[in-house]
């Protein structure tokens, strides 16, 4: 699975440099820990609203791809928020956090100061997140699914 893929990527980057590991890799460490838990995201909710079994068909890619990464993050907290399940209120605080991780390792140039240390705790949450997605009864996973990819109506 892609998530699976990229944690270890993240590890392998940071046994590359046994001693003390270049920023780049602490910086692509951290991008594809979060990329990681996205895609274990998607992947639940194309299950969850199309079927696993469905896998790869045209809806099943489409529900893949619909949920987008900022909105996603505000979500996230709204899932927190509303208390939904143990799991998914962990998933609510750890995906907003692991996302602005990112978009300092990515994006800022002066900003990113993570040692190792701090970087093997982000792989380790990202890590716990996809683990408990996965152990994640179904009917919180479509709860879940729909919470990210659809608004409320009021």
């Amino acid at each position: 699975m892609i998530a699976d893929d990229l944690l270890q990527q993240a590890k392998d980057l940071l046994k590359a440099d046994s001693r003390r590991p270049r920023q780049t890799s602490l910086r692509r460490a951290v991008s594809a820990s979060y990329y990681a838990l996205f895609h274990e995201v998607c992947r639940l909710s194309a299950d969850a609203l199309v079927g696993a079994g469905r896998y790869g068909s045209p809806a099943w890619v489409r529900v893949y791809r619909a949920l987008q990464h900022n909105q996603a993050a505000k979500r996230c907290k709204q899932v927190a928020a509303r208390n939904l399940h143990p799991t998914a209120n962990s998933i609510g605080a750890v995906f907003p956090a692991l996302q602005f991780e990112r978009h300092t390792a990515d994006y800022d140039p002066t900003g990113f100061a993570k040692g190792r240390e701090e970087v093997e705790r982000l792989i380790s949450d990202a890590e716990t997140a996809v683990a408990d997605l996965r152990a994640m009864p179904m009917d919180v996973r479509l709860e879940l699914s729909t919470c990210l990819l659809f608004d409320d109506r009021r």
